[in-house]
């Protein structure tokens, strides 16, 4: 029901603001890494055309440069992430608090990795081996449960 919810929310605001549509939603899943790259390319194309049609070709241009940048095409991604260390794991709540806020640090140094408000940042981790085994195997599970 809420499927890509904030896409069709911004869809139908600009249709009810009679904006004239230039290329369609995109409702993407899981594994969404192709499709996005190729909407997002034909995306600058239908901009840079509907700007030149306007007699703005050089702003055509210049705006799907910068568009092209926005989207961004960092090398890290979810197949290929940048090993970060955690620097910083402060809890912020005070100690009577029944919840528990944290401030958390990430170090990304020497990844070119730049955030800006709206970003979002997926975590992958890697348990050690031995320290599973031996949950497991207290615990009488398989691991596949």
């Amino acid at each position: 029901e809420f499927f890509c919810q904030t896409g069709k929310d911004f869809d139908g605001f600009f249709a009810k603001a009679g904006a004239d549509r230039i290329h369609d939603l995109a409702s993407l899943d899981v594994d969404y890494q192709e499709a996005a790259k190729a909407w997002g390319e034909q995306a600058v194309k239908a901009i840079a055309t509907t700007l030149s049609a306007g007699g703005a070709a050089s702003a055509a241009t210049s705006l799907a440069g910068a568009v092209q940048s926005a989207v961004g095409h960092s090398q890290y991604h979810k197949e290929n992430p940048f090993p970060a260390r955690l620097s910083l794991n402060q809890k912020v709540t005070g100690r009577d608090s029944t919840k528990d806020i944290r401030h958390i640090e990430i170090n990304l140094e020497e990844s070119g990795i730049t955030y800006q408000p709206g970003d979002a940042l997926g975590i992958w981790f890697d348990n050690d081996a031995g320290l599973v085994d031996e949950v497991l195997a207290l615990t009488g599970l398989a691991g596949d449960e």
